[in-house]
């Protein structure tokens, strides 16, 4: 049987960036699923004396153990603890999640050492059994490596006159929650430290490959459906290029503590995340046109963009066919299988599309967020409304395609040409249902690139569909990916929100 390490789940610590150690010891000590034994007298650790450049790229000389400090008495980790952005994360996680709380974990909390035997003749260390684990902090001995928990010496005056020496256990940092909080927006009046909030303009220079990035949106409680969707893009090795703007501060907080690059999108369009969020509500509809407003905000800074739902499973890597096609602007046919036409009235799915940054998309896009403004249903109708030429289709091209024209006070030169994807290769949720779907294409994967969970009413029933085709990957009381074969995944947890139709 599996002994786990720890009481719950191990938070996603960024390795190498202060805390984890130190959270995991005193975890594991506090779960008492397994022993934890000091080995420092016993073993030799070696630690390789290099450049911390992977730290700070303006740090540029080795510090040994007797030189980190620099001018003004700030050792490096001290100094690179108050504006890291990764170090504020494995603070924040450590702070919130199981008992930890600062200066425990160290190796003088286990409850076990291993020491030299008293024996003379023997080579082999003993276990000893410490009787108060952590209330010494200045034990220590030649073999232990300097550690914040270093005694030093301090002198002092007597009422005598004479001078004594006061042993003062190391200097002993302060780390509490209120300082190391997430904040998804900088206080008024405050600037911003640690690098952080993330922001979009932020966050596209490093995330965007080849002037692209993939952007999805989700509120609070549409995060179990993200985590899955992230975790399927790391099961086709896609770790970055991911952008997700979120549209509540509490799933800022949650997204941050994932380790994902989130950004909190204000808009105008007032809203409360606590009202009614099924499909078709007040509180809905405002949402899904802020989804149009942030690929503006893309477009216009350059970049070109992919835009996902996070109920879409993608099969395979899709953005290398996604650029090769012709068209600037490329998007998912929402018609049933019944329906010979992709471009049929309002058939524009805005849950999947591809958009270059030009001037004529984002003249289109700018007209989508117009309409989507002025109007009571969701932004999807408008898409199709605008670049399709009202409900009737005014500007189709056969089939597959429309050519829209630009605005009327002010035409392009030539129209803007909107592909219609594939629908057997890019099928939406009324292409027949799931199981025939993928049935068909088993073992002929590569001409299935996505499949939208779409064409179903509520969130619980999105999840069961995908947890029944073996197509969930997340699992949520671990918060982790979990890839196996056969998994074992329950729909044990409430639902919070109903999804989109």
């Amino acid at each position: 049987m599996w002994t786990p390490l720890v009481s719950g789940h191990v938070p996603p610590f960024i390795r190498g960036k202060s805390k984890f150690d130190n959270w995991l010891v005193h975890e594991v000590i506090e779960g008492g699923y397994r022993e934890v034994i000091d080995g420092s007298e016993a073993i030799v650790a070696v630690h390789v004396d290099h450049a911390y450049r992977h730290a700070d790229p303006n740090v540029q000389e080795k510090i040994s153990p007797a030189q980190n400090h620099d001018g003004q008495g700030t050792s490096f980790w001290q100094k690179d603890k108050s504006s890291n952005w990764q170090i504020f994360h494995n603070i924040n996680l450590a702070l919130t999640a199981g008992t930890y709380r600062n200066q425990q974990g160290t190796t003088l909390h286990a409850p076990w050492k291993l020491a030299l035997c008293y024996e003379t003749t023997s080579t082999m260390p003993c276990i000893l059994k410490r009787l108060r684990p952590g209330v010494c902090p200045c034990e220590h001995n030649s073999f232990a490596m300097h550690t914040q928990n270093d005694p030093k010496g301090t002198q002092v005056k007597t009422q005598s006159g004479a001078t004594s020496t006061i042993i003062r256990c190391g200097t002993v940092s302060h780390d509490d929650i209120d300082t190391y909080k997430v904040r998804a927006l900088t206080p008024q009046g405050q600037t911003p430290v640690f690098g952080l909030p993330f922001t979009l303009q932020t966050l596209l220079p490093i995330v965007a490959r080849n002037n692209h990035v993939i952007v999805t949106g989700v509120s609070y409680n549409y995060r179990d459906m993200l985590m899955n969707f992230v975790c399927n893009l790391r099961r086709l090795k896609l770790y970055d290029s991911l952008i997700i703007a979120v549209w509540d501060e509490k799933m800022y907080e949650f997204g941050f503590q994932m380790g994902l690059p989130v950004f909190l999108y204000t808009s105008d369009v007032s809203f409360d995340m606590n009202t009614d969020m099924t499909y078709g509500s007040k509180a809905f509809k405002r949402v899904t046109k802020l989804k149009s407003q942030v690929i503006l905000q893309i477009l216009r800074l350059g970049y070109d963009v992919t835009w996902t739902d996070t109920d879409i499973v993608w099969f395979q890597n899709v953005l290398p066919t996604l650029a090769e096609m012709r068209a600037d602007f490329v998007v998912q046919s929402n018609a049933p299988i019944s329906e010979e036409a992709a471009n049929g009235p309002l058939r524009i799915n805005s849950g999947f599309y591809r958009i270059r940054s030009t001037p004529q998309t984002v003249e289109a896009m700018e007209q989508i967020v117009m309409h989507s403004a002025a109007s009571t249903l969701t932004e999807q109708p408008s898409f199709y409304m605008v670049l399709c030429g009202t409900r009737d289709g005014l500007y189709k091209a056969g089939l597959r395609h429309c050519e829209y024209p630009g605005p009327e006070d002010d035409p392009f030169e030539e129209p803007l040409f909107v592909e219609f994807l594939n629908r057997t290769e890019f099928p939406n949720g009324a292409m027949g249902d799931w199981e025939t779907v993928l049935r068909n294409t088993i073992g002929n994967r590569k001409n299935l690139y996505i499949l939208h969970n779409n064409w179903i009413r509520g969130m619980k029933n999105k999840i069961e569909r995908l947890i029944d085709q073996k197509l969930w990957f997340y699992d949520r009381n671990k918060r982790t990916c979990s890839y196996a074969s056969h998994p074992n995944i329950k729909l044990d947890w409430a639902v919070e929100a109903d999804a989109e139709e």
